[in-house]
């Protein structure tokens, strides 16, 4: 392999100064990954191009697991996209807010909806976000909390559960680095005894309920909180808390297919693991 010298660390430094400035991280992320294929290529950008597609971007499309999270994705974006243009997401939002009646009891109810979507991390940020947003919203809770909510329950929810796609691939290591030295184990049995020890898993999950017990904001969160509040008071605010809509939206709208989509995944995952095992591709 060709030493590039310093050479080498411009891609992360200029997708990280990218990322910070334009807060943009897919364009940041493809301008890191084309500085690097036009180092390789000598600097010439038509084989800069060519070295991105066939030799990184159509091998991963060749990946039968990397097609499965593009679909998880896509079905689950369109999924929310049809929650928002029904109306089910404001629906939602009107019910919780008159049901809950305070930003705690809001923040608990993320958490807990953030704990029951548990098949999938990016699949938790985009389902607990966008219906939760309007309920934010609503009660004056900055978006800063939201997404700290979410980040808490979805990658240390699913780093816990052995059957989803996590665990699997954690198994997967655990396998192969025991049979590189000649180990015998159960992958299962040992995470399953490692499992005490995800002390962060623990203690983020746990996060939520213990800083709101407090009653206070802390750090960051308490100048997001702050600011927030300003810019809602002043008018200041682009993206102030959306009007009551006219539209009688039905509760049902959402309810109704959040539910299809889950009994399907729990349905769908279980048959696999029953039938196939839990570390079927289909599980995954």
């Amino acid at each position: 392999m060709e030493n590039y010298g310093f050479l080498s660390i411009l891609p992360p430094t200029l997708s990280i100064a990218l990322a910070v400035y334009t807060r943009n991280i897919v364009f940041s992320l493809a301008s890191g990954a084309l500085s690097g294929a036009l180092i390789i290529a000598n600097f010439n950008p038509f084989m800069a191009f060519a070295e991105i597609l066939e030799d990184h971007v159509f091998v991963q499309l060749a990946i039968p697991s990397n097609n499965q999270v593009m679909i998880v994705m896509f079905t689950i974006g369109g999924f929310i996209h049809m929650l928002d243009k029904s109306g089910g997401s404001r629906a939602f939002a009107g019910v919780m807010v008159k049901f809950i009646g305070s930003p705690v009891k809001a923040q608990i109810a993320a958490w807990v909806t953030g704990l029951s979507v548990f098949f999938t991390d990016s699949g938790n940020a985009l389902i607990v976000g966008p219906l939760f947003k309007p309920v934010f919203a609503e009660l004056k809770i900055c978006r800063e909390k939201l997404a700290y909510i979410i980040d808490t329950t979805a990658a240390p929810l699913c780093i816990l559960i052995p059957f989803v796609g996590w665990g699997v691939y954690i198994m997967s290591l655990i396998e192969n680095s025991y049979a590189a030295v000649g180990i015998d184990g159960d992958p299962i049995r040992v995470l399953l005894s490692v499992w005490p020890y995800q002390f962060y898993a623990f203690l983020a999950l746990i996060s939520i309920p213990m800083i709101l017990s407090t009653g206070r904001d802390f750090g960051p969160m308490a100048n997001a909180q702050k600011d927030y509040n300003r810019a809602v008071d002043t008018g200041k605010l682009i993206d102030v808390p959306e009007k009551k809509q006219t539209e009688n939206h039905k509760i049902s709208t959402v309810i109704l297919p959040l539910s299809v989509m889950l009994v399907t995944m729990v349905i769908y995952m279980g048959y696999f693991a029953y039938m196939e095992g839990i570390k079927s591709v289909h599980v995954r």
